[in-house]
């Protein structure tokens, strides 16, 4: 599965653009806020990707912030929203501020995002309300990772191997934030608590 990809601009037709990595065109699909902020073409790019699989479909979804990734993850794992209506909602508007519209619950505001109506408007809100403000309060918790009584290197090392394990960002800042609480959380070896964030996380499914 690609996750991150860079290369040469070979060819910009919205919302495709083309990826050249040695030797190799890759297709990928950019949201039109990302396009607008590309350079010309020639010019060299890194994306953040998410690998879309459907049947015998495969596309690529690529993000200038990773951030964006995510979110648009999220959106794609609700029913009946595919990636199209998901890289709409991405393209409305900064991504920050779509998020303060669902969990305004603006469904005014909401509905006039192309292929969004009513109905799909309140599917949003319902899926994604208390996840985006979990999201918000997890990205905070990362900013502030000082109050975190686990060292920076073990930080990214645990994020980095649950990530690599098939866990989005969110649940594994969400396991993070369970060990930090955990009593003697600075006697465990690294390995220890990655075993404990696993145990927490599959404990959840």
């Amino acid at each position: 599965m690609i996750r991150y990809l860079s290369g040469k601009i070979l060819k910009k037709e919205p919302p495709i653009l083309i990826v050249l990595n040695n030797g190799i065109g890759y297709e990928v699909y950019l949201s039109l806020r990302d396009f607008q902020k590309l350079p010309e073409t020639n010019s060299d790019i890194e994306l953040y990707i998410f690998t879309y699989l459907k049947e015998n479909q495969i596309k690529l979804f690529g993000f200038l912030d990773d951030f964006d990734r995510e979110i648009f993850i999220e959106f794609v794992q609700i029913p009946k929203i595919g990636p199209r209506i998901a890289l709409n909602l991405i393209s409305f508007t900064d991504t920050k501020e779509l998020i303060e519209i669902i969990l305004k619950e603006d469904l005014q505001t909401l509905s006039k995002i192309p292929g969004i109506g009513k109905r799909t408007g309140e599917r949003i809100i319902y899926e994604c309300k208390e996840k985006f403000k979990n999201l918000i309060n997890l990205k905070e918790e990362e900013i502030k990772r000082e109050k975190i009584l686990i060292s920076d290197k073990d930080f990214d090392m645990i994020l980095s191997a649950l990530v690599n394990l098939g866990y989005r960002k969110t649940e594994a800042l969400t396991a993070l934030n369970y060990l930090k609480k955990l009593e003697g959380l600075n006697n465990l070896s690294l390995t220890e608590k990655i075993t404990k964030a696993l145990h927490y996380l599959k404990g959840k499914k």
